[in-house]
C-alpha cells in the first residue's frame, strides 16, 4: 500500500501521472471516494501520462474510451445494471487499462487496484493505492 498527500488538484494529477508510469496496460483500477473528492482529476492525470489530453467525466455516457484506457462512471448503476448493460465484460479486457469511478466491488476482477481518495481538509486529500489479489 502506498499513501500520498495532495494539497491541490495539480498535485493530485502529478500523483496520478507517477502512478501511471508503473502500469503494464491491462489493470483494472477502482476509484473510491465521495463526490467531489477528485476522482476525475486523478483520471485526468493518469490520462495525461498515457497521452490523453482531453479526459472528461463519463457521468452521463457511463464510459469514455481512450486509446489506452476505458474510463467508467458507475454512480447510478447497481450490479444488476452493470451486468444488464454488459459493461462488466470490459473489466476483464486485457488490451486496455480500466478506470472505474463508483465501482461495483463484487464485479471487479480479483486482481485489481484500489485508489482511495479521502478529504482531509478543504484542499488536502489522502490518496491510498493498494493492489488487491
Amino acid at each position: 500500500m502506498t499513501t500520498y498527500i495532495s494539497c491541490s488538484p495539480e498535485e493530485t494529477r502529478k500523483i496520478a501521472e507517477k502512478f501511471a508510469h508503473g502500469l503494464k496496460g491491462d489493470e483494472c483500477i477502482a476509484l473510491i471516494g465521495e463526490m467531489g473528492v477528485g476522482k476525475t482529476v486523478f483520471v485526468q492525470g493518469l490520462g495525461s501520462a498515457l497521452g490523453e489530453d482531453e479526459v472528461t467525466s463519463p457521468t452521463f455516457s457511463l464510459m469514455n474510451a481512450y486509446d489506452q484506457f476505458y474510463h467508467f462512471d458507475l454512480y447510478r448503476l447497481t450490479a444488476e445494471g452493470v451486468l444488464q448493460d454488459g459493461m462488466d465484460e470490459y473489466f476483464y479486457d486485457k488490451a486496455r487499462i480500466k478506470v472505474i469511478e463508483w465501482p461495483v466491488i463484487e464485479l471487479l476482477p480479483p486482481e485489481h487496484i484500489e485508489v482511495k481518495i479521502e478529504v482531509m481538509e478543504e484542499n488536502k486529500r489522502r490518496i491510498t493505492i493498494e493492489r488487491q489479489k
